[in-house]
């Protein structure tokens, strides 16, 4: 079994249901470039020309619909599908391209530090809060709450 996408609780199910399917598959592309560019969408790096690319995935098929609506993402499916295929976009979905070609954050990842990093990710995390639940199936809160629990465990401040 492969281990496509780490670190969020659903990517237990992409992975069960990406395993399902051939790599070559439609309904695997489809569900795995978008899981990709959600993820490059919440760290600001995605760019028009990998949502241009996707249009030659679509459309997608029922049942690759069926789990995008499961892991709760059919609305950032939906609006990178309009991106992609160049159709008239609602005022969500222009909001959506405008942030993939001027991210509200863009700040380069500090190089050392680990005080500095904590506070880059934490800035991040506050400034693109609204991207998160369009792409993991969470809300931005909980998300945070366990990324700060896994720094405390990972400094050693509490043990187990």
């Amino acid at each position: 079994m492969n281990e496509y996408f780490t670190g969020h609780k659903d990517s237990v199910a992409i992975n069960d249901y990406l395993n399902a399917l051939p790599e070559s598959s439609n309904d695997f592309q489809i569900v795995f470039r978008l899981r990709r560019m959600g993820e490059e969408f919440v760290e600001g790096v995605l760019t028009l020309d990998t949502v241009y690319s996707f249009a030659e995935c679509l459309p997608a098929s029922c049942k690759a619909e069926d789990f995008i609506r499961q892991m709760k993402c059919y609305t950032f499916f939906s609006a990178l599908s309009s991106i992609a295929l160049k159709q008239v976009l609602s005022p969500f979905e222009q909001r959506v391209k405008e942030e993939i070609e001027h991210p509200t954050f863009c700040k380069p990842v500090p190089s050392s530090g680990k005080v500095a990093i904590t506070i880059y990710k934490l800035q991040r995390i506050w400034y693109t809060r609204w991207k998160h639940p369009l792409v993991f199936n969470e809300h931005w809160l909980p998300a945070l709450v366990t990324w700060i629990w896994s720094v405390v465990r990972w400094e050693r401040v509490v043990r187990d």
